[in-house]
């Protein structure tokens, strides 16, 4: 996971960024971006095949060394998960689960790409420097547009939260654990209201030089924007860690079917975000 993290949210990202530099996306920018990504995603594929290779052939030569009695054992555990799954969805802890589930579905399709579309649609961003003023010093990063989508996905702190509210605190009575959560509540609510006051309605959409909600200059609308792309890393990671929790310690017997509906619903309302991302105006996605 943590490998996951750094290269999916950073490496990428951070490649987004420095090859970015004008506002529209041309085709010498296009096709460098598509071969870079073609290449890196064939030798991850290249490298998973070779894995699941590996494990085919370990397994035939198990089935050969086993007995048919075994065969339909390893057979009859997989349709065992499957009625487990839909048992666990029965009982009355797994129902209140939905709807956490659901949510972290609908909430890191906004963060992650109608948050990031409202970055790339701002105008008033356009090529103007950003400026970060940390003391006596004052830094100015020159950035487009399209390249601030990638500085808000380097911004976005999985990486951190995680190690935070997994290993460093570590909550261990369910006390802590409401307070981690509460923690996640807070922070992703002033994400959501800090996005709400800075970005057009019609952001999701289009290309817009609309009027916010507040009037901010292009800096300071740039500082909110990422200051928001922190604290919901922060805020998510939160809340998923602590849902992981929940799952090990309340389904230890049937852990794998736990997860697997944890997926589920989560990919599952993930589609339903995404299907009206780019057309619904921005409050009636908050």
């Amino acid at each position: 996971m943590i490998f996951l993290a750094v290269t999916h949210l950073l490496g990428g990202n951070l490649y987004v960024y420095l090859s970015l530099k004008a506002d529209a996306i041309t085709r010498t920018t296009r096709y460098p971006l598509f071969f870079v990504f073609s290449v890196v995603c064939a030798i991850g594929l290249v490298i998973y095949a070779c894995i699941i290779w590996r494990w085919l052939i370990e397994r035939r030569g198990q089935k050969l060394q086993s007995d048919p009695i075994e065969q339909k054992t390893a057979l009859s555990d997989v349709i065992e998960t499957f009625k487990i799954a839909l048992r666990l969805l029965k009982t009355r802890n797994m129902l209140l689960l939905l709807i956490p589930f659901a949510y972290t579905g609908f909430s890191q399709t906004f963060f992650q790409t109608v948050y990031a579309t409202c970055i790339g649609h701002t105008i008033k961003y356009g090529s103007k420097p950003f400026l970060f003023i940390a003391s006596k010093m004052k830094l100015t990063f020159i950035a487009t547009r399209k390249r601030l989508i990638g500085l808000h996905g380097v911004l976005v702190e999985k990486l951190l939260g995680g190690g935070l509210f997994g290993f460093i605190t570590k909550p261990k009575t369910s006390s802590q654990c409401a307070l981690v959560i509460l923690i996640g509540f807070f922070l992703q609510s002033i994400f959501y209201y800090s996005a709400w006051i800075n970005f057009p309605a019609d952001a999701p959409a289009n290309e817009t030089n609309a009027e916010s909600y507040f009037q901010f200059s292009s800096s300071t609308s740039q500082v909110i924007a990422f200051v928001g792309s922190f604290i919901v890393g922060l805020g998510d990671s939160a809340l998923n860690t602590q849902l992981f929790t929940v799952l090990a310690s309340q389904f230890k017997h049937s852990s794998a079917s736990a997860f697997a509906l944890f997926q589920l619903v989560q990919g599952i309302a993930s589609a339903i975000a995404y299907s009206y991302a780019g057309s619904l105006d921005l409050q009636y996605q908050l």
